[in-house]
């Protein structure tokens, strides 16, 4: 049931625009339904985020004291040591599944040995497991407690250039054993892993979503009737956002009939509308709603027949007049 409305959705993006297709991560899932990708190098060496937003990003990140230190210990600086996060997820929604894939630069002996230190000093909070696989080979995985939550993840640097992560242990050991066996990633839903090798390499994120798996990250049952009932319609979102000189985001939705596709258009526009007429009763001083209501004012919703499109474009005027603040 995925891959239709994926097709759909894939097939138009294809259409728009020649693309520079992406090889597959080598560390992908089989299971991957769900795929978002961040081209975090990309966003950091964009002239707008550097000119606009790296002073905020830089105070926002030395503010956490405990990120700082930790980072410090581990020989990772956030903004030069990180290129990519994949998020990699079946579309069934369980909390244990998934993979994320964190390419850069890391040290693995520096990481080994923060977390032989943490696992010393509470081993409730840090575990260590040695993961067969196979040949005699074993790999050390951290079993890491989430402060405040029941949730626990398995991290490992799979080497100097990846950092593999997930709630279910076996997703960091298949995607271990299978670049050690020097597999390629062969995904259970064929059509998914032909739209993802067709995805455009070029936008700075990447969406490719089932409207199940969007429905649960938006908590449609708590969202109002008239938003989740939208929703309903929605079978797949792809697309991509493109940082730059400035932002650009193209997403295609693809609903299950064109009435549920003319409701979803209904909808985003007067949420739109809504919720502009809204910021404008909050502080219009705030830099944050000044940067909400500059955003809002730039999204399009257009489409025709199943299909629904969404588009923006953030440019640099919009964020420095959204940012810049009276003295």
């Amino acid at each position: 049931m995925v891959a239709r409305p994926l097709a759909v959705v894939f097939a138009l993006l294809v259409a728009a625009a020649p693309s520079r297709a992406a090889a597959l991560d080598p560390y992908l899932p089989a299971d991957t339904e769900t795929y978002v990708s961040v081209n975090l190098r990309q966003i950091l060496d964009s002239s707008l985020v550097k000119d606009q937003l790296l002073p905020m990003i830089k105070e926002a990140l030395g503010g956490v004291e405990d990120g700082k230190d930790l980072f410090k210990d581990l020989g990772i600086d956030p903004l030069k040591h990180l290129n990519r996060l994949i998020i990699a997820t079946p579309s069934g929604g369980e909390s244990d599944r998934g993979l994320f894939i964190i390419h850069g630069t890391f040290d693995p002996e520096k990481i080994k040995k923060k977390a032989a230190s943490a696992a010393k000093d509470n081993e409730e909070s840090v575990k260590i497991h040695k993961a067969p696989l196979g040949g005699g080979v074993t790999h050390e995985i951290y079993e890491i407690a989430v402060p405040g939550s029941d949730m626990t993840l398995f991290v490992t640097p799979a080497s100097k250039t990846t950092l593999l992560a997930s709630p279910g242990k076996d997703y960091v050991v298949d995607a271990l054993k299978q670049v050690k066996n020097k597999k390629k990633p062969a995904l259970k839903s064929k059509s998914f892993q032909t739209m993802l090798e067709k995805m455009d390499a070029k936008p700075s994120v990447c969406i490719a979503v089932p409207g199940k798996a969007l429905r649960k990250a938006l908590g449609a049952d708590n969202l109002p009737r008239f938003l989740s009932n939208a929703l309903d319609g929605v079978e797949a979102i792809g697309g991509g956002i493109t940082f730059g000189t400035e932002i650009k985001m193209d997403l295609t939705l693809a609903a299950k009939d064109g009435d549920r596709a003319a409701t979803a258009r209904k909808t985003l526009d007067t949420g739109l509308q809504l919720a502009v007429a809204g910021l404008t009763l909050l502080d219009s001083d705030n830099k944050q709603v000044k940067l909400l209501q500059g955003v809002l004012k730039t999204i399009k919703v257009g489409g025709k027949g199943k299909v629904v499109s969404v588009s923006a474009k953030v440019t640099a005027d919009v964020l420095k007049d959204a940012l810049d603040k009276d003295d």
